[in-house]
């Protein structure tokens, strides 16, 4: 692979060169795409679902979180799926593939509240203080604390790689957050904010898997639910992190005048905003 391109294997969008201006730019897989598309409200072949066939849907849903909950990843079969839902084995197949399929479904879903929750609000100035990005970790940390076996559950199917098919979805999922953020701080750069040379693609991916990663080992694998008060401290410590190490180290000169030097986004939706 040559300077300047991005790894799009796995759509993690996790560049190779000094240069980080190809991140912002991978879309995400045609494997999530076609996830993103499937299932809720259709079966496997894409037909609408009649009222008695979303019920069962959802049933299969429901069951699966308490499944995967319960049993983790390895352990979770179709069979216990299908055992808690009261339903054949012939209609979980007319909804989902395999348990991969019906674990994404529940995980995408958790993952677009979390990317609406950390997303800045409409009209927002697109330079956060060290206060908004805190605050923005802390609603991170307390959704993840709210799906924490599941999340975790994540965690574990993609570890299994070549044996388990989650993988390549799971990271592409993971890198809709790490565009959303590389995009954020490309505009920054493009505004005069952050210098030419700053490596978006690869501090996006730093910051992110620094967060995740925090997540998971002191929310996920922690033997009890972490208090209020100990989420909100993830969140100041990981918030404080991003802030400094985007903006802490680029002269004297630029912070007093970032806020004055941009005007609020023009855009209402939000995107091009830091992640998580």
């Amino acid at each position: 692979m040559s300077d300047g391109q991005v790894s799009e294997k796995h759509g993690t969008g996790r560049a190779t060169s000094s240069a980080g201006e190809e991140g912002a730019s991978v879309r995400p897989g045609p494997a999530l795409h076609t996830r993103l598309a499937l299932h809720i409200g259709v079966d496997q072949g894409g037909r609408k679902l009649t009222p008695k066939g979303r019920a069962t849907q959802q049933r299969l849903l429901e069951a699966a979180r308490q499944a995967f909950g319960e049993y983790g990843y390895e352990r979770t079969r179709v069979a216990d799926i299908v055992r808690l839902a009261q339903v054949s084995h012939g209609n979980f197949y007319r909804h989902f593939k395999d348990k991969d399929d019906i674990l994404l479904a529940i995980l995408l879903e958790m993952h677009g509240e979390i990317r609406q929750e950390t997303r800045r609000g409409p009209g927002a100035n697109p330079v956060p203080s060290e206060d908004d990005l805190i605050e923005r970790n802390i609603r991170f940390f307390n959704h993840y604390a709210r799906h924490r076996h599941l999340l975790r559950v994540a965690r574990e199917a993609a570890a299994q790689g070549e044996a388990s098919s989650f993988l390549d979805l799971w990271l592409d999922m993971r890198g809709l957050f790490t565009r959303r953020t590389a995009r954020w701080l490309d505009m920054l750069k493009e505004r005069g904010v952050l210098p030419d040379s700053f490596n978006a693609a690869l501090m996006a991916e730093a910051l992110g898997s620094m967060t995740e990663q925090m997540a998971y080992v002191q929310v996920g694998l922690a033997k009890t639910l972490p208090r209020p008060e100990e989420l909100d401290e993830l969140g100041r410590v990981c918030g404080s992190i991003w802030y400094r190490a985007i903006f802490a180290g680029q002269g004297e000169a630029v912070l007093p005048h970032m806020e004055a030097h941009l005007a609020p986004a023009k855009s209402g939706h939000g995107d091009g905003e830091p992640a998580r």
